[in-house]
């Protein structure tokens, strides 16, 4: 596929918000950035957008938004940094909030119960049983316990 044809793929499929973004209506991925299929394998679709007008991404850059909406092709939005000027674009704009514990949609603990892992396994308790007494896999007990899951608990208590 040429440089016409997912140009031409890309500026289809834009749509103007009322923030003022240029917002890519195709296919997303997990961070909901638009993403266009190019050379085998899926590419941001801000990333062609500003190809498009800027010309090649350096090694080591990477495009970032102004606008801090993943979908966002408008190239008025689109600058070049690093991974340090996003990151610390996200902090100077308080978007850097961690979700922790039963913050996190897809927990099945709660942190009382957490406490009482640390407790049972304090006492000797196998992971296995104690996954099969909180439903949960054993991996899960082992995660907890060495802190890599639950951390913020897991400093509080265990250190």
């Amino acid at each position: 596929m040429n440089m016409f044809d997912i140009t031409s793929k890309l500026f289809d499929r834009l749509v103007k918000t009322t923030n003022g973004c240029l917002v890519f209506a195709g296919g997303r991925d997990t961070g909901n950035y638009g993403i266009i299929w190019k050379d085998g394998a899926n590419k941001g679709a801000h990333i062609i957008a500003y190809e498009h007008y800027n010309g090649p991404v350096p090694t080591g850059m990477l495009v970032c938004h102004s606008c801090d909406n993943p979908p966002c092709c408008h190239e008025q939005h689109l600058f070049l940094g690093t991974k340090q000027d996003n990151y610390d674009d996200m902090v100077a704009k308080g978007r850097n909030y961690i979700r922790r514990g039963i913050e996190v949609n897809t927990v099945v603990l709660n942190e009382q119960q957490v406490i009482e892992i640390y407790d049972l396994l304090d006492q000797g308790y196998t992971q296995r049983l104690i996954a099969e007494w909180y439903g949960v896999t054993h991996s899960t007990i082992g995660a907890i316990g060495k802190g890599k899951n639950w951390r913020h608990l897991y400093e509080e208590y265990r250190t």
